[in-house]
């Protein structure tokens, strides 16, 4: 399968947008007039680019796989082994910072993170142990469904996936009455999985390339910016469809991207790319660190904060890339190596004898 590398590099870019929200939202709360300040929404296009980049790379991965039930299981087996153990750190990680800092989690609550279990949390928030864990639970809940979609024929499974997704988000007003659990998978964000699968198989039928990363970057930084612009100020109503639009083709441009030959600068990004989950799963530590420089950024200090906010997005990258190469890439490796089919030595044909070959 071809690397796609403007995928890698917007994974990048999607996981350094949630640290900007989170490092801009401990900066302006703690400023008298906080209220009058809206954190910009980085962290919500991050995450939906994100959403679209795994519809996008599973069905991608994946398209020859449908229609087959050991296939389906052996998916949803290795997706577990990728995701479960570095978040298990990760979790574990926050659940020993947050029990020495007095805040009160249970061992209930603790294992139910663990286990991609949703439940509303003492402040009334869907939000496992390590807070940004609940994107996981969707992704994990996506998996699932794709999983099972696997059993069937292509168009079929394509077809059963995005109609749950589709029911799903449909729903979502109807989420107060539901169960709890249930009711955390009523959310329309379910449709950027569908967006990404769209696009993947669009990619399989309509080529696009682009030898150069001028126009994919310049396509996705404007969309990106009219989605901070659309999310910000204009009606609520409007949001959807234009986030459903900027992630279709952010994605469809980031996949178009096609080098002859790639760069010092685009290999250090894909690698960047590369350690997004790391980054995604660990930059609040790394936040927390810092946040007493974050107290100190008054109101009205803005070249400190944008020197802070560069600084920190830096930082949360290289945290990530460490973890990446001395945490989450060993651990892929041996399970990998565990899991791995042995291979059976192919057999060599008897040599013939003198007598046989007269």
């Amino acid at each position: 399968m071809k690397k796609y590398h403007g995928i890698q590099i917007l994974r990048f870019a999607a996981a350094s947008l949630v640290v900007a929200e989170h490092l801009i939202g401990n900066v302006v709360n703690h400023w008298a007039n906080a209220g009058h300040y809206e954190v910009p929404p980085l962290g919500l296009i991050g995450v939906i680019v994100f959403f679209g980049i795994s519809g996008f790379i599973m069905v991608t991965t994946q398209y020859d796989a449908f229609g087959s039930v050991a296939k389906s299981a052996d998916f949803f087996f290795r997706r577990m082994l990728r995701i479960l153990p570095v978040y298990a750190i990760a979790t574990t990680m926050q659940f020993i910072n947050k029990f020495n800092a007095g805040e009160h989690y249970t061992i209930v609550n603790y294992f139910k993170s663990l286990l991609f279990v949703p439940y509303i949390g003492d402040k009334g928030f869907y939000r496992p142990i390590l807070g940004q864990g609940w994107t996981l639970n969707l992704e994990m809940f996506f998996y699932l469904v794709f999983a099972l979609s696997l059993i069937l024929p292509r168009m079929g499974g394509m077809a059963l996936s995005i109609a749950v997704f589709v029911a799903f988000a449909a729903t979502h007003s109807y989420a107060a009455e539901m169960n709890v659990v249930l009711a955390f998978y009523m959310q329309q964000i379910l449709l950027f999985f569908a967006c990404g699968m769209l696009i993947a198989t669009l990619c399989k039928h309509v080529h696009w390339r682009s030898a150069s990363v001028a126009s994919p970057l310049v396509i996705c930084l404007a969309l990106m910016a009219g989605g901070i612009w659309v999310n910000l100020y204009l009606p609520e109503g409007t949001h959807l469809a234009y986030n459903l639009v900027m992630v279709s083709a952010c994605v469809w441009a980031a996949a178009s991207y096609q080098p002859v030959h790639t760069g010092k600068t685009v290999a250090i990004l894909e690698r960047l790319g590369d350690a997004s989950f790391s980054t995604y799963l660990f930059h609040g530590f790394m936040l927390g660190a810092i946040k007493f420089l974050s107290y100190r950024t008054e109101e009205g200090q803005w070249l400190k904060f944008a020197l802070l906010l560069a600084c920190a997005v830096i930082l949360a990258n290289l945290v990530g890339l460490l973890m990446y190469r001395f945490v989450e890439h060993p651990i892929a490796r041996v399970l990998k190596g565990w899991t791995q089919k042995p291979h059976t030595a192919q057999s060599k044909p008897p040599q013939q004898t003198a007598k046989s070959r007269a």
